[in-house]
């Protein structure tokens, strides 16, 4: 069976299967075993540097799968968010009982333990930005969640940052198919002809319906978040 394969499956078998049981396992044990493996890596392992390995491989874990799953089958199971945040706050609650603030805000890991406050606080922040975006845009729930496990990971500011980054790499793709598809002025026209049907619904008309299905066609946002992810490395990104 391929991976693809595999990955349907356990995205499709229902709540309680033995498909999901063992990706829900997988999910929890993962970043443990590879954290431990980039850890051992390096040349002089140090507690803080373990904590931060793990931290790194639930990020890039979970940006790998739900890339993936959200991209085939428009998906972001909850085995891997809620994992991930399990993670991110098992990691950091640990950092903050056994490092002390200065270390933690003295770390030089890419992705490095933050403390549990920051974590916490950057996942309630970073939930309550993609919520509004949920009820506002309309997308899908499993982004709130994506948001939530990146802010417990990566803190409210680079969280911030890495939606905002997201959304405008997102936009540019979705403006350069629609420009492709439509063409530049049909493109601007049925813009303007939706928003003039929202503001004057009795006296501008909606677009057709092929248009009007181009224009509401679903994003799938999590390998947007990759790439918000991967700005918020550069300096001068980070809110």
């Amino acid at each position: 069976m391929t991976i693809t394969a595999q990955f349907e499956r356990t995205i499709c078998s229902p709540a309680g299967s033995g498909e999901r049981r063992r990706a829900w396992q997988l999910a929890a044990a993962a970043p443990l075993v590879v954290g431990l493996v980039i850890a051992l890596s390096q040349s002089v392992v140090a507690w803080g540097t373990a904590l931060a390995s793990i931290n790194a491989a639930v990020l890039v874990l979970l940006l790998a799968v739900s890339s993936f799953t959200d991209s085939h089958w428009r998906k972001i199971p909850n085995w891997a968010t809620y994992s991930a945040l399990g993670w991110a706050l098992a990691v950091n609650l640990v950092a903050s009982a056994t490092m002390s603030s200065e270390a933690i805000g003295a770390s030089r890991a890419i992705v490095p333990p933050i403390g549990i406050g920051a974590s916490l606080l950057g996942a309630a922040v970073c939930f309550a930005t993609m919520l509004v975006v949920f009820q506002l845009a309309g997308s899908g729930a499993g982004d709130v969640k994506l948001a939530a496990a990146l802010g417990a990971i990566l803190g409210t500011g680079q969280g911030l940052t890495v939606i905002l980054w997201c959304h405008i790499a997102a936009g540019v793709v979705m403006v350069g198919m629609l420009v492709w598809q439509l063409g530049p002025l049909k493109l601007l026209s049925t813009l303007l002809r939706y928003v003039g049907s929202v503001l004057l619904p009795s006296r501008i008309a909606k677009p057709g319906l092929g248009a009007q299905a181009i224009l509401q066609r679903p994003v799938p946002l999590a390998a947007f978040f990759a790439v918000g992810t991967i700005l918020s490395y550069f300096q001068g990104l980070t809110l």
